[in-house]
């Protein structure tokens, strides 16, 4: 306040006072003549000083004044903070030292003489008025004029000081996912895939940064500009929808989906580098006692770097994105309205790993205590200074604003997540700038604010001083210098207590001989005394403006921390999806966002290029089930066992998807993805699963034979259509619609006619197709061919060139004699099972009733069969592969009549 220094003069008058009146000490006195009054000053028993008048005090008269003298004089040294505050200083030193008003009570009281008033011989009225009473009078004229400022400034109108929004992102309305529960969002596979290179090099560049190593690794340019390209591609789209549905929460998922994506492969990229740091350097380092210390501690930075690594990276990404939406929403061309620049790419706390990393608070907010224990705390500012600064003091933007707000669990509402409150609230510099700068039209609200400002910032000093918190803040801008020298060696907060507590150099020397550990380096500890120096020579003035900084940097955190927590929460609600099956069955269903680039959106036009249908037949299952009940057996296991639970299982693993059952027969469905940056093997996925599905059947019969279960046999067909199938909808249950299951079908089939006439005409393969010429007993549904296929793979013509599109088909040259057409390989991994080679037969179909030894009849056409023999297989699997097959040379005719 600006009447301070009254306070000390009143009490040291007072002092002096008593001194002069203890000893005697008297003078003529001063007549100063006002008409009828007269003002005798020092006149009676006043307070005169006579130079060279010997100062003789007795003990009781010593004591008395030296305690009070002592009690001031500690106030002024170990609580020099009270000055800030008028009125406790007024009323708390007084009270301990005394006053000449309440001495001269206690005699008018007692009757000693105490004489103000006398009256001359011409009537004329005398007021004897000593220093002293000047003194106390004036203080306490004083105080009322700082009561009615005070008054005054209380009594003026408020600042407006504006409520937060509701909400940072209104997700409500929007379609659930596939799980009925999140926002399914997919980016372009583009972007991911550059993306993932850069954070790559970004992470590895950082890890050997941060071991002296600046020169490796560091992302090529050309990169930087594709990762801006490719999020300018998927921001210009997001618009486009959005300007459509006149809906601007698709953007918001858009920049929600990145900031998830980014940090999850942040994580997973330091992760990498850090243990790829490891292998090197454990394979450099000899593994003497001294190298396995060295190698040892090289991990362990590492590891107690990893936040700041991750924000390093996560800012160099955040600067990029952030730059390119400046370029993209504030360019010349139409903008949504209400849409702009996010906060998301330019929020520090939204770059580091954790809201409570310290040196993101000390560079861009101020250095805070983690547990609940510590005074500084977020938790213990937050409710000191919602105390001192009250939400009521806001004006809502809503009536149901305190009702609605944060519905996800946020921060309280509270003055400090508005920008500018805080400097309506203290800033009195900026007001008194305003005050010089404007005309005498506003000088007099100016100034009635300027001493709203100053009021409420001796309150927060106040508060502030009562919770012991006045060094410690102070330190707090001491300790971002200090660690930068004092960095792996002692903790912010170990400097900021060290700092704030005036802490003894043997003590302070100490820690610092402890924290040194192995190393030989001398932490000198002139800075950390330095610093505390300071702290406590700190005016009026200074701790005024540190404190205002505080405040200031304290609302940024904590809009920050809201935005954060608003942040998660949104993040929580989505779901990143990258498995292909999973982005096509929520796509079909409308339940997913995506987010392609300008590109994408073009070669994308059709959702899906194709899809295959594999049906797995049973052959006999009436008769297996009757022959099981007979022996009191229970067929539905026996089936489930051997049939239904191995399909069920790999499908999975070959992306596939089951479409139903049909009694005795299982259809699935490989959908083939119409974006280019996505593997298109739907045809090769169904094979592998064919193969491996009929070895598995292999096996379990062999086990079944021991106990004299009887075998299972199986027919598959596999076919394929272009496009994307149809979907029906019962309720919940999607029902697909495709021409390509009735092919599939009749693949798998196999005639009867055919099961008692092959074994005895000669040995068969598992497929084999006939065509009927005049053979009227062997016509079935008025088929012109016949298929025979038992434990075998027949593999429709059209999804035959599919195949040789997917992989690279090579002829076989050494055929075995056993077998008659041709063979193709093409060497591709399963995703389980052993590894083989895919192998499909092309063979003529030949004429029922023909002679074993008669060739085929090359006008006759061609059909395939998917080779499941694990001893053909194995055979093959090292056998010399010839020329690769063209695709001139696969079948024009899409699928068997």
């Amino acid at each position: 306040m600006r009447y301070v220094w009254v306070g000390l003069v009143v009490v040291l008058v007072d002092l002096l006072g008593k001194l002069l009146a203890s000893q005697g000490i008297y003078s003529v006195g001063m007549d100063i003549p006002l008409g009828v009054v007269h003002l005798l000053l020092f006149g009676g028993k006043s307070d005169a000083l006579i130079l060279g008048q010997p100062l003789v005090l007795d003990i009781g008269t010593g004591l008395v004044l030296l305690v009070p003298l002592i009690a001031v004089l500690l106030l002024l040294m170990l609580a020099r903070p009270l000055l800030m505050s008028y009125t406790l200083f007024g009323i708390g030193v007084q009270l301990l030292a005394g006053s000449g008003l309440a001495e001269a009570l206690t005699r008018f009281l007692y009757g000693e003489g105490a004489q103000l008033l006398s009256y001359g011989g011409d009537g004329q009225l005398f007021v004897h008025l000593s220093v002293r009473h000047i003194a106390v009078l004036g203080g306490c004229v004083v105080l009322l004029v700082d009561y009615a400022h005070r008054h005054g400034a209380q009594s003026m109108a408020r600042p407006v000081l504006e409520s937060p929004p509701e909400s940072a992102f209104d997700l409500s309305g929007l379609v659930r996912g596939n799980d009925n529960v999140h926002f399914d969002v997919t980016l372009s596979p583009g972007f991911l895939q550059v993306a993932r290179r850069l954070i790559a090099q970004l992470a590895v560049h950082a890890v050997a940064a941060s071991l002296g190593h600046v020169s490796q690794n560091a992302p090529a340019p050309q990169l930087l500009r594709e990762f801006r390209d490719s999020y300018a591609g998927m921001l210009e789209v997001a618009l486009n929808e959005a300007r459509a549905k006149d809906d601007k929460r698709h953007i918001d998922l858009l920049r929600l989906a990145v900031l998830a994506f980014l940090h999850e492969q942040i994580r997973a990229a330091l992760g990498d580098a850090i243990e790829l740091q490891h292998q090197r350097s454990s394979g450099a380092i000899k593994r003497s006692r001294e190298g396995h210390d060295l190698h040892q501690g090289v991990t362990a930075r590492l590891l107690t770097n990893r936040n700041t690594l991750f924000y390093q990276v996560c800012s160099r990404l955040f600067s990029i994105l952030a730059k390119q939406e400046q370029v993209s929403l504030t360019g010349s061309h139409e903008v949504l309205s209400g849409v702009g620049p996010s906060l998301l790419f330019s929020v520090p706390l939204l770059q580091a790993a954790s809201p409570e990393e310290d040196e993101v608070l000390m560079e861009h907010y101020a250095l805070m205590g983690h547990r609940d224990s510590d005074a500084y705390s977020f938790r213990h500012l937050d409710e000191l200074l919602n105390k001192v600064f009250p939400p009521s003091l806001m004006v809502a933007r809503n009536k149901a604003f305190f009702a609605t707000v944060s519905k996800p669990p946020t921060l309280a509402p509270s003055v400090f997540d508005v920008a500018g409150n805080v400097t309506r609230l203290l800033d009195v510099a900026a007001t008194r700038e305003a005050l010089r700068m404007t005309h005498k039209q506003g000088e007099k609200e100016l100034r009635r604010q300027l001493r709203y400002q100053r009021m409420q910032l001796a309150n927060l000093r106040l508060a502030l001083e009562q919770s012991g918190l006045v060094p410690t803040l102070l330190a707090i801008y001491e300790t971002p210098l200090l660690y930068s020298h004092y960095a792996g060696t002692l903790a912010p907060h170990l400097i900021n207590e060290m700092v704030s507590t005036h802490q003894s150099r043997w003590r302070i020397w100490r820690r610092l001989h402890l924290k040194r550990g192995r190393t030989t380096d001398q932490q000198p500890m002139m800075p950390i005394l330095q610093a505390s120096r300071r702290v406590r020579q700190r005016n009026l003035h200074d701790i005024s403006v540190i404190l205002l900084r505080f405040t200031e940097d304290f609302s940024a955190y904590r809009r920050d921390l809201q935005l954060y927590l608003s942040v998660q929460h949104a993040v929580g609600e989505l779901r990143m999806v990258f498995d292909e099956r999973e982005i096509v069955t929520a796509r079909l269903n409308h339940r997913l966002y995506e987010f392609p680039t300008l590109d994408e959106v073009a070669t994308s036009a059709g959702v899906l290029t194709g899809h295959v249908i594999l049906k797995a037949d049973l052959r006999g299952s009436t008769q297996i089930t009757e022959e099981l009940v007979r022996r009191d057996l229970n067929p539905a296991t026996y089936f489930s066992r051997n049939f239904y639970n191995p399909i069920n299982a790999l499908t999975h693993h070959y992306q596939g998807e089951k479409v139903f059952i049909e009694g005795d027969a299982m259809i699935l469905l490989f959908l083939e993805p119409a974006e280019q940056y996505s593997e298109r093997l739907a045809v090769a996925r169904a094979c592998a699963l064919a193969v491996r599905l009929l070895e598995m059947m292999a096996g379990n019969n062999q086990r079944n034979a021991a106990y004299g279960f009887p075998p299972l046999e199986l027919g598959i067909g596999i076919a394929y259509q272009q496009g994307s199938p149809a979907y029906v909808f019962d309720g919940s249950t999607r029902i697909v619609i495709s021409p390509a299951i009735n092919r599939a079908d009749r693949l798998s089939s196999s005639a009867r006619s055919l099961l008692n006439l092959i074994p005895k005409q000669r040995q068969a393969h598992h497929v084999e197709v006939f065509s009927v010429e005049n053979s009227g007993e062997f016509i079935e549904k008025q088929q012109s061919e016949l298929i025979y296929n038992v434990n075998g793979i027949v593999l429709e013509s059209a999804a035959f060139y599919r195949l040789s599109e997917e992989l690279t088909l090579r002829t076989v040259p050494d055929v075995p004699p056993e077998m008659d057409g041709e063979l193709f390989a093409a060497p591709w991994p399963p995703p389980v099972g052993k590894r083989r080679r895919l192998v499909v037969r092309r063979a003529r179909v030949t004429v029922l009733n023909q002679s074993p030894g008669q060739k085929p009849d090359p006008d006759q056409p061609f059909y395939y069969e998917v080779i499941a023999s694990p001893v053909l297989l194995d055979a093959l699997e090292k056998a010399h592969l010839g020329e690769p097959l063209s695709v001139h040379d696969a079948p024009s005719r899409l699928s068997l009549p």
